[in-house]
C-alpha cells in the first residue's frame, strides 16, 4: 500500500511539475497563441510575437497592459511549438544604471525567478559608466523535448 501511494504521489508531482513548467505573471507554458493574444489584447499573431514598451513617447503593447505596464520588463518574446504551444519566453530588462544597482538588480532577479536562466550584459562602452540589461529565459524543457521528438519523427518519414 505504501509503495502504491508513493508511486501515485511521485507521478502526480512529475505531472504537476510538467503541467506548469513556468508561470510568468499568468503566462504559462503550454498556452496557445490565442490565449497569449487575449492577455495582451492583440488582434493578430504578429502583433503578439514580441511585446514591448514604447520609447520616446510612443506607446506599445506593454505600455497599455494593466499589469505589465507597471513592471520593469521592456520586452517579452514568445516561442511556440509547431502545435502552437508556448514552450519558451525571453524577457528583457533594459537600462539598469550603475554598478551597485546592477548587482542589486541581478540578485533580485535571481531570487524572484529561481531556476530560470538570467543573463546580465553590459550595454555601455564607457569604462566609467555602467548600464546593464538583463535577459530572463523561461523554458518548458519537457514540452521542447516532446516537440523535438515529433519533428524528428516527421523528418525521418521524409528521408
Amino acid at each position: 500500500m505504501k509503495k502504491t501511494t508513493s508511486a501515485i504521489i511521485m507521478t502526480l508531482t512529475v505531472l504537476s511539475t510538467h503541467a506548469l513548467a513556468f508561470d510568468f505573471y499568468g503566462i504559462k507554458s503550454g498556452m496557445n497563441r490565442g490565449e497569449i493574444n487575449k492577455i495582451f489584447d492583440c488582434s493578430t499573431d504578429a502583433e503578439c510575437i514580441s511585446v514591448k514598451k514604447g520609447f520616446m513617447g510612443k506607446k506599445d503593447v506593454l505600455d497599455m497592459h494593466p499589469v505589465f505596464s507597471k513592471l520593469l520588463f521592456d520586452k517579452i518574446r514568445f516561442f511556440y511549438t509547431e502545435s502552437n504551444e508556448l514552450w519558451k519566453i525571453v524577457v528583457k530588462i533594459n537600462g539598469v544604471h550603475g554598478i551597485l544597482q546592477s548587482i542589486a538588480a541581478e540578485e533580485v532577479l535571481k531570487e524572484t525567478f529561481k531556476g530560470q536562466k538570467i543573463i546580465a550584459s553590459d550595454a555601455s562602452d564607457d569604462p566609467h559608466y555602467t548600464s546593464m540589461y538583463f535577459t530572463i529565459i523561461f523554458k518548458d524543457e519537457e514540452l521542447a523535448k516532446s516537440a523535438i521528438s515529433n519533428y524528428k519523427e516527421r523528418l525521418k518519414k521524409k528521408l
